[in-house]
């Protein structure tokens, strides 16, 4: 009986120092070195809030490194422990370092720690990014920025998820800095397309010219061929809604210098000399736009369209003429002989488009309407009665209530 006495309160006492040992700092560090990172969560989490261990950098140096361990798993077992690892990482290496004054115990480690925290930051929140969670992603991004102000990836990634994230005045700040780093030629284009994308959504069509206009001044088109391409298209449709027709014109001229064969060049050069009243060479583009592409259907309407045009404006010239007399009998005659001449000039063009028109499947009614209503009236104008009946019988299958 008195052996079993002393045994006793022995094996009391294990117990109770194995039952510390088990929420120490070191328990849960020896579970961090063999990759447990579950348990040296647990034991970490319950360790710190015990007084005597919570007085300890030793304690918040590795409280840092299971956090930041599980931030960097690469295992994909542990990365899902806690929503915000990079953060409790920190926060814990700079309780360590604050701990010691003197810059003794873990401070050099803490301090190192704080370096290596780094990549495991950016682990985390391109995981973090690929998981759609782009606010996190940025908080993240924008701690790693603090740990390493010298690297530009952070930023970059930072100025993306804010991009994803529609959190448009972050991703103007980052992508700001970003432009202004020591980064290659491909890597400024592809992030000055980015901004320009979010200058144009959001109407600041000034700053985005401008912006194109810098960096295809800065950047040669080789270093990322597609983004200088995006921008480079981008510059004529802003010169004309920021009504700089010149400027669109001589952007389009370049174009064309570069690839002479491309109908579509043409056309939108025909387009702004159109908008410019210059007739004449918007006709010479048209049909430049036309040799090049013989189906290009918007050049050949637009020729036609030019002489209709002109056709009705010089009839409307005669609106206002007393037709009650001989005079103005005599001189509504004459405007309507030089308004049948831009009739007959634009009817072969119509014609021409309603043909193409016809063996299409991909032109709707309404398309195929407009033009044979055209032609219905030159026909009228032009007294051609054989055509006039074929337009009229055409019109009627297509839309049995129009006006004769």
């Amino acid at each position: 009986m008195k052996f079993l006495k002393i045994v006793f309160p022995i094996l009391f006492c294990l117990f109770l120092v194995n039952g510390a040992l088990a929420q120490s700092p070191g328990t849960a560090k020896l579970h961090y070195d063999n990759g447990l990172l579950d348990k040296a969560k647990d034991v970490i989490d319950q360790a710190v809030q015990n007084e005597k261990n919570a007085a300890k950098s030793k304690t918040w140096y590795f409280y840092g490194l299971i956090y930041a361990g599980i931030a960097n798993d690469g295992t994909g077992l542990y990365g899902e422990l806690d929503d915000d690892p990079v953060t409790k990482a920190y926060d814990a290496f700079k309780k360590a370092m604050e701990m010691e004054p003197d810059k003794k115990g873990s401070y050099k480690a803490a301090e190192k720690a704080i370096v290596d925290l780094y990549a495991p930051a950016l682990n985390f929140g391109i995981s973090q990014f690929n998981d759609e969670e782009y606010d996190a992603a940025y908080k993240t991004f924008v701690l790693a920025q603090k740990l390493n102000d010298k690297d530009t990836l952070a930023t970059m990634l930072a100025a993306t998820a804010a991009f994803s994230n529609e959190k448009y005045e972050e991703f103007e700040l980052n992508v700001k800095k970003i432009l202004e780093m020591d980064l290659s030629d491909s890597t400024l284009l592809r992030n000055s397309t980015l901004y320009v994308s979010y200058l144009l959504e959001n109407d600041k069509k000034p700053e985005g010219l401008a912006l194109i206009e810098k960096s295809l001044a800065t950047y040669k088109r080789e270093s990322n061929p597609e983004m200088y391409d995006i921008l480079e298209r981008n510059l004529i449709p802003i010169y004309v809604e920021l009504n700089r027709v010149d400027d669109a014109i001589a952007q389009i001229k370049k174009n064309i210098a570069k690839e002479p064969e491309k109908s579509g060049n043409y056309y939108n050069l025909g387009v702004l000399y159109d908008e410019k009243e210059d007739f004449e060479q918007a006709e010479k583009n048209y049909k430049l736009a036309i040799e090049k592409d013989e189906h290009n259907d918007k050049a050949i309407f637009n020729l036609g369209a030019i002489h209709f045009n002109r056709g009705v404006n010089i009839l409307k010239e005669g609106e206002d003429l007393d037709f009650a007399t001989a005079e103005g009998e005599a001189k509504y005659a004459e405007l309507e002989k030089e308004a049948n001449v831009h009739f007959k000039e634009a009817m072969p063009y119509f014609e021409k488009l309603n043909s193409l028109y016809e063996r299409s499947s991909e032109v709707d009614n309404d398309r195929k309407l407009a033009i044979l209503f055209r032609l219905r009236e030159i026909y009228k104008r032009l007294e051609i009665s054989d055509k006039l009946k074929v337009v009229d019988a055409k019109i009627k299958v297509l839309d049995p209530e129009a006006d004769e």
